[in-house]
């Protein structure tokens, strides 16, 4: 069902996601999981805490479970998650990044980004600090 998924744009409601919360934070750990999946499904844990945070929907996910995940998923996880949340940020127009930063992507980034030491990759860690500083020129 995940891989098939994996191509769609839109998550879903927030009912919905209910459902599907427990197979979906299981399929990190599993290591039948191709690299690919747990790339896209990344980028989906950074959709759906960003779409909380804006107020445009409830899902029930906490920055504390999707860090919980990045932290047994891997760095090509924790790449994506912050590739998003960059994306988010060079999205947002110049006279709102701050704003766009403070109230949205910030919390987010704060919330769920594993500080653990073995967990940071140059990667990863570039593609975060280019969401925290806007820094275009990285991504």
């Amino acid at each position: 069902m995940w891989s098939a998924r994996k191509y769609s744009s839109y998550i879903g409601s927030a009912r919905l996601f209910a459902l599907t919360k427990r197979p979906f934070l299981e399929l990190f750990s599993r290591q039948e999981v191709p690299l690919e999946d747990i790339r896209a499904f990344s980028e989906w844990l950074a959709v759906l805490l960003l779409a909380k945070q804006a107020g445009s929907t409830e899902y029930p996910l906490t920055p504390i479970e999707v860090r919980s995940v990045l932290r047994t998923s891997g760095s090509e996880a924790l790449w994506s998650f912050a590739h998003r949340l960059a994306f988010e940020m060079e999205a947002a127009k110049p006279d709102k990044e701050k704003a766009t930063w403070q109230n949205i992507v910030g919390p987010v980034f704060k919330g769920a980004w594993p500080l653990d030491a073995e967990l940071q990759t140059s990667q990863a860690n570039l593609q975060a600090r280019s969401a925290i500083v806007g820094d275009r020129s990285s991504l």
